[in-house]
């Protein structure tokens, strides 16, 4: 199937329709430039190109059906762009440059493939963090400054929540992906999300390929106490 076919194929499903052909030709370039770089530095192990529109773009946008467009977001660890740079392509697809976007990973090699990828795709209003989450949501310029958090981190909820919802002001939301299976493991995230700040929204659910997948909105109620997010042993030895 033709690449651009397939992934209105895949997003029709959760309400999105893409409209601009620059769009269509931005993840055609992501894709081509993802599967160069992970030749030489490892950033998925989904290497073939309908499984990156499939479980790396289409599956990014889910966000974008679960939530409104935010003016401003961050990707808290995000690896090869997932979710942020993919819904930035899909955000500037109605409202070009509208929304500001901060990616942010602890990998400089990565940041860096993420800084000459989005300046060859031509995306304004892209800035880009080489830290720790941890470190980084310490930082007046970047702590509460955000409508809407991002992450598809491999990591249980109640240390999601602890280095994501920090990047969140009051009335925005932090999303999470999440598999659908992890319901215990989500619900293991409420009392966190309360001690953080926030607390669960409704959830998003929708199948991706053959996997059915959940958006979890964490919506921000008051700010985050200081001292949260602790250090990363610190989160990891005694979760909230």
């Amino acid at each position: 199937m033709d690449r651009n076919r397939l992934l209105e194929s895949l997003i029709a499903p959760l309400g999105l329709e893409i409209t601009q052909k620059k769009t269509f030709e931005r993840f055609e370039l992501y894709c081509a430039r993802l599967t160069e770089k992970n030749a030489v530095m490892n950033l998925t192990t989904i290497t073939d190109p309908e499984g990156i529109y499939t479980r790396h773009f289409a599956d990014s946008l889910a966000t974008a059906a679960a939530l409104p467009r935010p003016e401003s977001f961050i990707d808290v660890g995000c690896g090869g762009g997932f979710p942020g740079l993919p819904l930035k392509i899909f955000f500037d697809d109605a409202a070009p440059g509208q929304t500001r976007l901060t990616l942010l990973d602890s990998t400089a090699k990565k940041i860096d493939f993420l800084r000459e990828l989005t300046a060859e795709m031509g995306l304004e209003n892209v800035s880009f963090e080489t830290r720790r989450a941890e470190e980084a949501a310490a930082d007046p310029a970047l702590r509460e400054k955000f409508a809407m958090a991002t992450s598809r981190a491999v990591t249980a909820m109640p240390a999601l929540c602890e280095i994501c919802l920090p990047f969140v002001k009051v009335g925005g939301v932090f999303a999470a992906h999440k598999s659908a299976r992890s319901a215990e493991e989500i619900d293991s995230g409420r009392r966190a999300a309360g001690t953080l700040g926030g607390s669960y929204g409704e959830f998003f659910a929708y199948r991706m390929g053959d996997i059915d997948q959940l958006i979890v909105p964490v919506e921000k109620k008051k700010p985050t106490p200081a001292g949260f997010p602790r250090s990363w042993a610190r989160i990891k030895k005694k979760p909230l």
